[in-house]
């Protein structure tokens, strides 16, 4: 497995190299430690996805972990852009929001935005690392509801 290096507001890498299901499980694992870890964990996560190849993959996956470590999830329900994803975790009040885009970066890119409500709370950038991952099945469909 690769190094999983955060930026400024996520964590990016190239497509079946370093940005892979098992690393995007690895990360949302993480996140999801990091929510239980400061108390917000019941207040649910949006899940987004732009365009990107494999980005719902990536979403749905999300989802299940964040399922299997209780945390309901808002899945959009196709690809959308990063300020709606932004609005719906307002409107939500959800703890964060796992948007799926590789922004401004080449097409063979792909990248987890992890971002928080309120801009005067800035996220510590989750440990991510494989001890403790767990994957769970999910439910076959999520679109439309809570899971």
């Amino acid at each position: 497995m690769s190094q999983i290096k955060f930026g400024t507001s996520g964590w990016r890498g190239i497509l079946c190299e370093e940005f892979t299901l098992d690393n995007v499980r690895v990360v949302t694992q993480a996140i999801a430690d990091h929510l239980r870890d400061e108390g917000v964990a019941d207040q649910g996560m949006v899940v987004g996805y732009d365009a990107r190849f494999m980005g719902k993959d990536f979403a749905r996956e999300t989802v299940r972990v964040l399922a299997g470590a209780g945390i309901k999830s808002y899945l959009c329900e196709r690809d959308t852009p990063t300020p709606v994803i932004s609005h719906e975790l307002i409107r939500r009040q959800a703890a964060g929001a796992i948007n799926f885009t590789a922004s401004h970066n080449p097409y063979d890119y792909n990248g987890i935005k992890f971002p928080r409500p309120g801009a005067d709370r800035p996220c510590r950038k989750p440990r991510a690392t494989s001890k403790g991952v767990r994957t769970h099945a999910g439910r076959d469909r999520f679109q439309g509801h809570a899971a």
